[in-house]
């Protein structure tokens, strides 16, 4: 193997690693795993291409208080594996109190927040499947299967300042997920907990003064759900980007590509 990988560290806004992947020999693209010893998810943004033999990538979503590894997959441009790298030593995420979280926008990650958190309930947060039923005539119902969903569970988390309240107000406004980072001690197969919610009203704890609580109440949905909030795009951006079907082709993969620019 050719190819060198390494890690370094972040804290600022949030905990985040800095991946360098640098002597690449013979590859086109590369896709990067995280692994906590259970299990391994891909690294968001990591579909990147090798224009100078190096890769550079920050991965923002650290889970607190976890052993991390990074292991990297480099392909040919005919999409053949050239070779794959690991880093060592793994890097040591650090732990957060049981009543502190990152809270953050996946999508914006200056936004990471460190907050109090309060765990709603535990009651029903894991699998629900459909159920069962009774058919006419028969002694014994009949099991209705399928894919076992997600229940809702609730977060809140309290600002403490002014400049907290506006802060979160701002990252929630877009209306995306959120990602939840808690302490290691809230159970969690990946650390991650990305929340869908309707709604995150505010509660003052009075008229007069700045603390408050939000409540996040909401469902866990996957982490590579489609954006909410698409920026405005024309015809004449397009126009004015591809002078021919060929130059879109080039551009777009697809036709929701070409809408969301």
């Amino acid at each position: 193997m050719s190819s060198t990988m390494t890690t370094t560290a972040a804290f600022t806004p949030g905990p985040s690693a800095r991946i360098t992947i640098t002597g690449i020999v013979g590859a086109a693209s590369v896709q990067i795993w995280r692994g906590d010893g259970t299990q391994e998810v891909r690294v968001a943004g990591d579909d990147l291409q090798i224009p100078a033999g190096a890769v550079y990538i920050t991965d923002y979503r650290l889970p607190p208080g976890r052993t991390i590894t990074y292991r990297a997959v480099l392909y040919s441009s005919i999409g053949a594996v050239v070779e794959t790298v690991s880093t060592s030593p793994a890097l040591v995420v650090p732990a957060l109190d049981s009543s502190m979280a990152w809270v953050m926008d996946p999508e914006d990650p200056t936004s990471a927040m460190l907050l109090p958190l309060m765990v709603g309930t535990n009651d029903q947060v894991g699998h629900q499947s459909a159920g069962v039923a009774v058919p006419p005539l028969m002694g014994l119902p009949i099991w209705l299967g399928g894919p076992r969903n997600r229940l809702s569970r609730a977060f809140v988390i309290s600002t403490t300042t002014t400049a907290e309240a506006a802060q979160f107000a701002q990252m929630i406004e877009p209306g995306g997920q959120l990602l939840i980072r808690p302490s290691a001690a809230l159970r969690h197969d990946t650390g991650l907990i990305y929340m869908g919610a309707p709604a995150i009203p505010e509660a003052a704890w009075n008229a007069y003064e700045a603390p408050a609580d939000w409540t996040i109440d909401g469902t866990e949905v996957a982490d590579d759900a489609w954006p909410v909030v698409v920026a405005e795009r024309t015809w004449l951006d397009l126009e004015a980007e591809c002078a021919t079907w060929l130059d879109v082709e080039a551009m777009y993969a697809t036709w929701l590509a070409v809408e969301q620019g």
